[in-house]
């Protein structure tokens, strides 16, 4: 995740790819093809054509909340302002290979991660941030949940 956080406004640069291996010391080939791979793939997404029309976004926003005295907290992969909504769109990356999987909402649901996206709307919501959208990014298959 630090990755896109870092590069994804590089990934058009030819040379990118070196520098993320050298400043992440990555020198096996399975290793290069696979962050290769989910790279390739964050480019096809409506989040990355999003990012490159300038939307206000964070990487890796850390909000906490408390409440009747028990915190809560959490770690926000990406969020944008969608000004079309009028608010935050909820962005969460995952690394699981999905092939083969028909039911993605399901397979989030068994996973629990439709509930961790629940959790970072009542963050940004309890931080006066306004959620207009929650959604998982499969970096693996780049395939876009919507919640």
């Amino acid at each position: 995740h630090s990755i896109l956080e870092r590069y994804w406004d590089r990934l058009e640069d030819e040379n990118i790819l070196d520098t993320i291996y050298f400043k992440y010391a990555v020198f096996d080939d399975a290793t290069k093809a696979k962050i290769k791979h989910y790279l390739e793939n964050f480019k096809t997404t409506a989040i990355y054509k999003k990012l490159k029309s300038g939307v206000e976004h964070h990487f890796e926003i850390e909000l906490n909340v408390y409440e009747d005295g028990e915190q809560t907290q959490g770690v926000i992969d990406l969020i944008y302002f969608d000004e079309e909504k009028n608010g935050w769109v909820i962005v969460d990356f995952k690394s699981n290979n999905i092939n083969g999987r028909t039911d993605l909402v399901q397979f989030a649901k068994d996973n629990g991660y439709d509930k961790q996206l629940d959790t970072y709307e009542e963050l940004c919501e309890g931080n006066g941030l306004s959620v207009a959208g929650k959604m998982l990014l499969f970096l693996d298959s780049g395939k876009e949940i919507k919640f």
